[in-house]
Parts: C-alpha cells; sequence; structure tokens
C-alpha cells in the first residue's frame, strides 16, 4: 500500500481514524500522566594515595600525585559496592532506592561515580550520603581483609572531589514509556483502518455479485415467458407455427 492509497483508506474510513486518534492521545496523556517521575543525584570521589606514596621520591608529600597506578583499585571498588553483598548491607543502612558506582568513561584518574535514583528528590539527598560513606569504609575494609593487613601508612583513602548534585528528573525512561505507547496505539489504529476497509470491500463485492446474479435471473425469465419472445406455442395440435405473425391451421 502505498502513501496515496493509504489516504484513500483513512478518507474512507475516516470515523475509525479519528477515534483511533482520540485513543492514542488520550493514552499517551495517560501514560505520561500516570508513569511516576523519577529523581536522580549524583557525587564522584577519588582514590587517594596513602602516605607512602606521598612521601615517595617525586611527590613531595602530595598525595594527589600518587594516584597515577590507582585506576584497577577504583575499578574494584566499584563493583565491589555494586555487588548483590553491598545492595543487600545498604538496604540494611536505610538504602531503599537503586544506585550505581561506575568508574566514569574516559576517566582521567581513579574516580568512581555514585548515583542514586528515585521516586521523592529528598530521600534521594538523604540516602545518597550513605552510599558515598559505605563506599569508604569498603575500600579501608578491603585493605584490611587482605592475607596481609595493609600499614596504616600504606592505606589508600578517599576524597570526596564533586558534591552530591541537586536531584534532578530522570525524563529518558519516562519519554521511552510515553513514546512507546504512541506508537503502539497509532500501528493498532492502522491496522483496524486496513482490517475494517478489507471487510467493508469485501461485504460490498458480495452484495454487488448477488445484485449481478439476481439481474441475470430476472432477464432470463423475461425472455422465456409468454410473449416474451422466440417461438409461439399453441395448445391446438393443429396449429403449427411457419412465422410468428402468422400462424396456419393444419389437418
Amino acid at each position: 500500500m502505498d502513501f496515496g492509497e493509504m489516504l484513500r483508506v483513512l478518507r474512507r474510513r475516516w470515523i475509525v481514524a479519528v477515534v483511533g486518534a482520540l485513543l492514542t492521545v488520550s493514552a499517551t496523556l495517560g501514560a505520561y500522566k500516570a508513569w511516576p517521575s523519577k529523581y536522580q543525584s549524583s557525587a564522584e570521589i577519588t582514590l587517594i594515595g596513602s602516605k607512602s606514596m606521598a612521601n615517595a621520591a617525586g611527590n613531595g608529600g602530595n598525595p594527589y600525585l600518587a594516584v597515577a597506578n590507582l585506576d584497577p583499585v577504583a575499578s574494584i571498588l566499584a563493583g565491589n559496592v555494586a555487588s548483590d553483598q553491598a545492595v543487600k548491607q545498604l538496604r540494611a543502612l536505610g538504602v531503599t532506592y537503586a544506585y550505581t558506582a561506575v568508574v566514569p568513561q574516559f576517566a582521567a584518574g581513579p574516580f568512581v561515580q555514585i548515583t542514586v535514583t528515585g521516586k521523592v528528590p529528598a530521600l534521594v539527598t538523604q540516602q545518597l550520603p550513605i552510599v558515598i560513606r559505605f563506599t569508604e569504609q569498603r575500600l579501608t575494609q578491603l585493605q584490611q581483609e587482605t592475607a596481609i593487613p595493609t600499614p596504616p601508612r600504606a592505606t589508600l583513602t578517599t576524597q570526596v572531589i564533586v558534591p552530591p548534585s541537586t536531584p534532578s528528573k530522570v525524563l529518558k525512561t519516562k519519554l521511552e514509556v510515553v513514546a512507546g505507547v504512541f506508537v503502539l496505539f497509532l500501528v493498532g489504529t492502522l491496522i483496524v483502518i486496513a482490517i475494517v476497509d478489507n471487510v467493508r470491500k469485501r461485504r460490498s463485492g458480495k452484495r454487488r455479485a448477488v445484485t449481478d446474479r439476481d439481474d441475470a435471473g430476472s432477464g432470463s425469465a423475461a425472455e422465456s415467458a409468454p410473449g416474451g419472445g422466440g417461438e409461439m406455442v399453441s395448445a391446438d395440435p393443429y396449429w403449427r407455427t411457419e412465422d410468428a405473425a402468422s400462424p396456419t391451421r393444419v389437418r
């Protein structure tokens, strides 16, 4: 079906098209209002070198100059905080919203980005610091749970470099849902229009076929009726029709 044919079908079935358009708009608006809005807040921390690393030659006692080789540690920490065990522990601490702990793409250092997403902005603001403190504690625990505990002077620490942001609406998921509902109802409307048009065409074709058969039957009956044309028929056996205009009687 080309575009022109589609327009002709829409003109023929405009009532179905209007009803479908109204349902599509109503469903789209309903999905936008019904789907709950979510809010998101994020912060970013960095790993800091230990005192022994800071006092190493060339670092001048500055721990930030000793972070060059800490990227693998940041990945280990992010994976540990995102584990199922950590989720259960944070839930016990009051973190009921979803969160993520990831190393940012193209990060220039041992950074971990922590994000909390939820329905109530106040709770998002409240729960993000809990995840940050938990991450800092997990780094210390990981260093103490090794076969040889890390000495205090060699222990890595963390520092918040991007403070928690103000919770903002997450529109991507909501817009995806609304767009999906719109496309679903639009496609459904077009399918219904095509089905209705096809059914109406078949019914119209059947009615025309019945009408043509009735007309053909009426014409045949008229031709075979007396006086309707053809050879004259008489009940008298002595009459013979040689000419329809002048019958003669014979013995």
